[in-house]
């Protein structure tokens, strides 16, 4: 490892993370899992593509700062004992570990549908929680989220749900909502300019069974001017069980 971080680029991402989590109003309980999770990513991304973002202070404020807004909203503040949250296109797994690291008690599953990378991610839970002797619940998926939720298992057995993508929200709830128990959140992670995408998708997130419970725009780093827009989209009634659709569907005729 020493060959790809110097002691300045992490002395600059727990710095960088420090002042993003103080912005948020976040105390950390574990920044050592944190930088243990950087490490792990800085040396992974040299065998397989997990990320374009690199260095110490970029990787604090656009993956780890990004993730753990997800801490200030009040269903992940109080009575998380038990309860599912699932990380929809998991990918480097952002945000479900930092938000593990954070919240031992929250029992965290990782949807990946690449083999490589869910082999990475099962890589990290072990060496972040169970060899560490950290006692976060943390589970790898390996599928498609528009497979995996019409599966019995998996349907409406979430109680939280989270996609970081890049996808617009008729495409991303499709993929997400049928995850979510009635009752339960999903957590759209979006850039705060997507007032237009958010109108488009209202007939999709109502016939999904969602209602938008509100849209949180939250500042990451004052320093930075960096945002994000969270929308928080209640499960009020079963999905139909014609969805998810295929992908191809999903891509191609979007609710």
């Amino acid at each position: 490892m020493a060959e790809l971080l110097s002691d300045g680029d992490i002395a600059e991402f727990s710095q960088t993370l420090a002042r993003g989590a103080g912005t948020l109003g976040i105390n950390l309980a574990h920044p050592e899992l944190h930088r243990l999770f950087y490490e792990l990513l800085t040396q992974e991304n040299e065998k397989q593509n997990l990320t374009a973002i690199k260095g110490g202070k970029n990787s604090a404020l656009l993956h780890f700062t990004d993730s753990l807004a997800l801490l200030t909203q009040p269903e992940l503040q109080s009575g998380t004992a038990g309860r599912r949250f699932l990380d929809v296109g998991s990918g480097a797994g952002f945000p479900g570990i930092p938000v593990a690291a954070e919240m031992p008690a929250l029992e965290v599953v990782l949807l990946e549908p690449r083999a490589k990378r869910c082999a990475f991610l099962e890589n990290c839970a072990a060496k972040l929680f169970a060899e560490s002797g950290r006692e976060a619940k943390v589970q790898v998926l390996c599928g498609r989220a528009e497979e995996l939720g019409r599966k019995p298992e998996y349907r409406e057995s979430f109680d939280l749900v989270t996609a970081r993508a890049v996808s617009d929200l008729r495409r991303l709830s499709e993929l997400c909502l049928p995850f979510v128990a009635v009752g339960g959140v999903f957590f759209a992670m979006k850039s705060c300019d997507t007032d237009e995408e958010l109108n488009e998708a209202e007939n999709a997130i109502e016939v999904l069974g969602g209602k938008v419970r509100r849209i949180t725009d939250l500042e990451l780093d004052a320093k930075e001017s960096l945002k994000r827009r969270l929308v928080v989209i209640e499960k009020t009634v079963p999905t139909p069980q014609s969805y998810p659709r295929s992908y191809k569907k999903i891509e191609t005729r979007p609710l």
